[in-house]
């Protein structure tokens, strides 16, 4: 069933991952962590068990796109005086 009441869940979810597209699979175990690690309060884990069993093996290993070495680097170098 698409839609329910965790549909809105999921989409703050993916937003707060910075996920913008149309249709993704939630069962990996990097959106799992992030679901986890952002709650505030509480996090409920809802269904099966096998499926969530497969979410936690299933790591999805993306290149990521920053600039964060380039910054280490440049406030690493000795400045020119």
């Amino acid at each position: 069933m698409i839609g329910g009441p965790l549909v809105k869940e999921f989409l703050t979810l993916s937003k707060s991952s910075y996920i913008s597209i149309q249709h993704y699979l939630l069962l990996s175990r990097n959106l799992l962590y992030t679901g986890l690690t952002r709650a505030k309060e509480r996090a409920i884990l809802a269904g099966p068990t096998k499926a969530i069993g497969f979410a936690v093996r299933r790591v999805l290993d993306r290149q990521r796109y920053t600039t964060l070495a380039e910054h280490l680097k440049s406030a690493a170098a000795p400045s020119s005086l």
